[in-house]
């Protein structure tokens, strides 16, 4: 136990250190962050039964990253006012989650290989793409997720039944994630559940711990779908069903797969490439925890495949596959841990202290502070003043809602001031709570939200600037 809590300790120290600009430097939540703020003061007060909002129209299927971010918020920001704002406590919720879950896929790793340079690995692998480690976007948050669900899977295919537990704890994180994990969860636990069973017998104990620590994540599922029949899985098969879910062809498919692996390179040379390291690395690797893993990477490339194929809108994003980066970490990182029991034992803990060193090193593992807007005070002030006690009904002019919008409503929310958006067709985004009443519209001020070019001049009316978004008194042309 002293050896977990040292790497989580040296990990998250690290990544506290990297960042300590969030003990003194205001951030303020913008797009998607500023809707997530909106669920995570849900959270806060135990309301929240869903996840984050989909462009689609629908919520994502459960909360536990948004409670998780709700108590850093609440124990960083509110009760020990360590940081200036509550976006810089969630941060440091993030940090604390991504430096445990490394923690154990760490271990999960080191238990099937005597070298323990697992840790070291890992993290060398992840810096290439620090912000798994450190970005708060939910399509880098999932990714450390994801891999601990491929290190425990394989490990529980190769025997490990006391890995169980971790195998619920990555997929019950999943699904509350995104509505795909529905699809990958199951199918990458099941086989690897089934081949533990078929091989290797039945450990009760063990897998009563495993259901117990899953119930725990379909409680607000359950209770959601109850509470609002049919609640967001009717949502998910509308989607499923209509003409925006996927229809793409198979080589735009594979080719969206291959770009995770070698972004600069034709399909053609990627897939060859993939295809021969599987393959290879397969035949060549007899150790069981890494033979099983390579094949449960196989698996979810498929699954990706089809996913491209059957269920993207849009192939131009490739962030809705982010969590995939897992597979090429795990499929590098695994043999080499094998190749290196050739190596010496490593003494005095040489292998955390190299990690240490990597992550200081790494300029990624320090957060840019793009969210760094000293007017928001300013455009608080000048707004709530504006409003004069009245609500303040914000019209978007444009066809976008901007990136300042969702941030702003929490923002009044805090400053203990009314904001709302008049069109409730960004209930989606802003949720029920900041979709104005009739009465509200009826009292209120309206004020209408533009697109304002970097150093362009004032538009007439307006009232306030924040980041890319100008507020201006008279609404917007044509609006209602």
């Amino acid at each position: 136990m002293r050896s977990w809590a040292a790497v989580f300790a040296a990990v998250f120290g690290v990544l506290v250190f990297r960042n300590r600009f969030l003990f003194t430097t205001p951030l303020y939540e913008l797009g998607d962050s500023g809707a997530n703020s909106i669920i995570i003061g849900q959270a806060k007060h135990f309301g929240l039964l869903v996840g984050n909002y989909s462009r689609q129209g629908f919520s994502h299927p459960g909360p536990a990253y948004f409670y998780l971010q709700a108590a850093g918020e609440a124990g960083f920001h509110d009760l020990l006012g360590l940081v200036p704002t509550p976006w810089n406590g969630q941060l440091l919720a993030i940090y604390a989650m991504n430096a445990a879950l490394l923690t154990v896929i760490a271990f999960i790793m080191a238990s099937h290989f005597r070298a323990g340079w697992a840790i070291l690995l890992l993290a060398g692998l992840i810096a290439w793409h620090p912000g798994i480690l450190t970005d708060a976007w939910m399509p880098f948050v999932y990714v450390l997720s994801f891999l601990l669900l491929l290190v425990a899977s394989a490990s529980v295919a190769a025997g490990r039944a006391e890995h169980l537990w971790a195998v619920a704890l990555s997929g019950g994180l999943l699904i509350h994630g995104h509505v795909v994990f529905l699809l990958f969860v199951p199918v990458v636990a099941g086989c690897a559940l089934a081949w533990l069973r078929y091989r290797h017998g039945f450990d009760r104990r063990a897998w009563a711990i495993a259901a117990g620590v899953f119930a725990v994540f379909l409680i607000p599922l359950a209770l959601n779908t109850f509470l609002h029949w049919p609640g967001e899985f009717g949502k998910y098969f509308g989607y499923g069903s209509s003409d925006s879910a996927g229809s793409h062809s198979v080589t735009s498919s594979l080719g969206y797969v291959l770009w995770y692996w070698w972004p600069f390179a034709t399909p053609v040379i990627a897939g060859v490439f993939v295809v021969t390291a599987i393959a290879v690395a397969t035949a060549f690797v007899r150790e069981p925890f890494v033979r099983a893993g390579l094949c449960l990477c196989g698996l979810v490339t498929l699954l990706l495949a089809f996913y491209a194929y059957a269920g993207i809108d849009d192939l131009s994003h490739p962030y809705m596959g982010y969590f995939y980066w897992s597979v090429p970490i795990f499929m590098l990182a695994a043999p080499l841990a094998w190749l290196a029991e050739r190596l010496p034992a490593p003494r005095y803990h040489a292998p955390l202290l190299a990690t240490v060193l990597v992550l200081a090193l790494v300029p990624g593992v320090r957060s840019g502070v793009g969210d760094n807007y000293p007017s928001v005070p300013q455009t608080l002030h000048a707004l709530k003043t504006h409003a004069a006690g009245h609500p303040l009904v914000i019209e978007i002019a444009d066809p976008y809602i901007g990136p300042e919008v969702t941030g702003l409503l929490y923002w009044a929310h805090r400053d203990g001031f009314r904001a709302c958006l008049r069109d409730p067709k960004w209930r989606f985004i802003a949720t029920a709570d900041f979709i104005c009443t009739p009465t509200e519209v009826a009292e209120g001020v309206v004020i209408s939200r533009w697109e304002a070019a970097k150093d362009s001049l004032p538009r007439p009316g307006e009232i306030a600037r924040t980041g890319t978004s100008a507020f201006v008194a008279a609404p917007a042309k044509g609006n209602t």
